[in-house]
């Protein structure tokens, strides 16, 4: 036992934590739908037992009121007879009437008869009978030899009736010959004593006959209804009526209500077989059968979403940890989630971000070593031979009487001290535009007609600080690009202003332009962070990556152009002053 327990357990912990919590769901879902389903078929059990009783009492009471509201009626049929003041004349003073007024009242009571014969379809006839043994009677055969006293002196009836019972008396259902000799049809016979009005003396007797089939209109399609069997019981308990088919044997456990009726004396019963609820029972565990493997389907697929969504970031975070072991450090783990799976993926990029940065950091330590070991050498030859040789060509120039040539190894000079000084990467603007004064001055030295140029800068923003050569590589791809066909002179300006806090720098010149295409290839460029080839490397690309490092977010590159108007490129920043050239620290743009 103990073995298999800690077989299990370590079955248990070594099983991937995705798949311990699918089965884990999977248990606690099984057991309360499980739970729910006997629940649930308990009280549905329950709930049909309840409605069937209840449904069948009612039904019982309906079956009821019907035959009583039939009795009703031919009550009230027999009483318009036996209380006629002209049969009841007849009946009571007969030996009074001559033949002819015998036969007229007889003829007369006939009719009496036949009307409610015709009125009510399930009376098969009527008979009304004297103290005296007169018979006045109709039915469908006409029959006229009939002797009452001999053929209901034997009924149960009979001696209650002569006796001038005040109440009639409703028969359970019997087999009369009385409308043909080899009758089977089943009567219900209602009888009434005929009293006198005045005197209440007997004076005979009214029998109607009922066909029994009334019984099955009264029950109609109940049982079917009910699902079980209806029978309707007289009196003396014996079947008036009833469901059961003679060939059905026992019924096995049923549930039994009956009622009987304070009118008729009728019982009606009700059986209903423990098949038919079972039959409802097995139809209800089928549909919460299929309820419960839908719900649990539903269930095991959101248990598999939830064990995913928390398994799956795990893997991912387990195979990038892999990934970094091997050395990748450009890792990156998903983190687009607020809970605890998102922030440790978010830590884990943060540390893999620092590992970076502090190798990056160290390499570039080593290599910025080497670069000045490198500079320093160099710095001792190579930036003072060429001041000095660039010193002596211009005092040649000056004593020759070359001044223009002077002039051009001036601003070279200038602009040779400004590249090669490897302290300040960060300089004010004003200095940025005297550098690029003395580039445009030997330029067109070299090609007088070519351009006219502008230099525009606001107090305030020639004291903001930029990049050093930000606007060379513009100004340079405005006279190699912009002004390569020479077909008029062209005009170059730069103006800088500071608008709300922000340093605005627009180079704009009015020469070919560019094409539609290609100014959306260049500005998808700049967006991606793509080379353009070598010119736009050490161009527009170099100054917006270098700019950006500096500004950060708030710098921003636009670039207008048309073709055969000209092209302008507006840099956007925030203002950053300072007095004098700042130092950069980092020594890389």
């Amino acid at each position: 036992m103990k073995n298999m327990r800690g077989r299990f357990r370590r079955f248990w912990s070594d099983m991937c934590l995705e798949r311990k919590l699918l089965v884990s769901y999977i248990l606690f879902a099984v057991i309360p739908i499980l739970v729910i389903g006997s629940v649930i078929c308990r009280v549905s059990f329950k709930i049909i037992m309840r409605q069937t009783r209840q449904y069948a009492d009612m039904m019982i009471e309906r079956i009821n009121n019907d035959a009583d509201d039939f009795v009703e009626n031919i009550e009230r049929q027999a009483y318009v007879v036996y209380t006629e003041p002209e049969i009841q004349d007849i009946l009571e003073h007969s030996d009074r009437y001559t033949f002819s007024q015998l036969q007229d009242g007889k003829e007369m009571i006939h009719k009496r008869l036949i009307g409610m014969w015709v009125t009510e379809k399930y009376i098969v006839g009527s008979y009304l009978c004297g103290a005296e043994g007169n018979s006045y009677y109709t039915n469908i055969n006409e029959r006229n030899d009939i002797d009452p006293a001999q053929v209901f002196s034997g009924e149960s009836w009979y001696a209650t009736i002569t006796e001038g019972a005040r109440k009639g008396v409703l028969t359970g259902v019997h087999r009369d010959d009385k409308y043909s000799d080899s009758s089977s049809l089943q009567l219900i016979s209602y009888v009434h004593a005929v009293n006198s009005i005045g005197t209440g003396k007997y004076l005979g007797f009214l029998v109607i006959d009922i066909d029994a089939r009334v019984l099955g209109e009264i029950v109609g399609n109940r049982a079917e209804n009910l699902g079980g069997y209806i029978t309707i019981l007289d009196d003396r308990n014996n079947v008036m009526y009833t469901t059961l088919p003679e060939e059905t044997g026992r019924l096995g456990q049923v549930i039994c209500m009956e009622h009987v009726s304070p009118k008729t004396g009728w019982t009606v019963r009700t059986e209903i077989p423990w098949s038919r609820f079972a039959k409802e029972i097995v139809n209800i565990m089928l549909l919460t059968a299929v309820v419960g493997a839908w719900c649990f389907l539903v269930f095991i697929w959101l248990s598999r979403k939830i064990s995913r969504n928390i398994g799956a970031p795990i893997r991912d975070l387990q195979t990038a940890m892999a990934r970094v072991e091997e050395g990748d450090m450009e890792v990156v783990v998903r983190a687009d989630r607020d809970d605890e799976i998102g922030r440790l993926a978010g830590s884990f990029n943060h540390m893999v971000s620092n590992i970076k940065d502090l190798i990056e950091k160290v390499y570039l330590t080593q290599l910025g070593k080497k670069e000045a070991e490198f500079n320093a050498l160099q710095s001792q030859i190579n930036p003072h031979f060429m001041y000095n040789t660039l010193e002596t060509v211009n005092m040649m120039a000056i004593l020759d009487g070359s001044y223009e040539i002077s002039d051009i190894l001036t601003a070279f000079g200038k602009i040779l001290r400004g590249n090669l000084d490897q302290k300040h990467n960060i300089i004010p603007l004003g200095r940025e535009l005297e550098y690029i004064r003395n580039y445009l001055m030997i330029v067109q030295i070299r090609d007088p007609e070519l351009f006219t140029f502008e230099l525009n800068a606001q107090p305030e923003a020639e004291k903001c600080l930029i990049p050093k050569l930000t606007l060379q590589p513009i100004v340079e791809n405005s006279i190699l690009h912009g002004f390569k066909e020479k077909m008029s002179r062209r005009r170059l300006t730069v103006n800088a202003a500071v608008e709300h806090g922000r340093l605005v720098i627009t180079v704009e010149d009015d020469g070919k332009g560019m094409t539609g295409e290609k100014l959306e290839y260049v500005r998808q460029s700049l967006e991606l962070e793509e080379s353009l080839g070598r010119s736009a490397s050490i161009g527009l690309n170099n100054v917006s990556e270098r700019c950006q490092l500096y500004f950060g977010e708030s710098f921003s590159m636009e670039i207008h152009s048309r073709r055969g108007t000209g092209t302008r490129v507006t840099l956007n920043a925030t203002a950053i002053y300072g007095e004098g050239e700042q130092h950069d620290t980092s020594g890389h743009y």
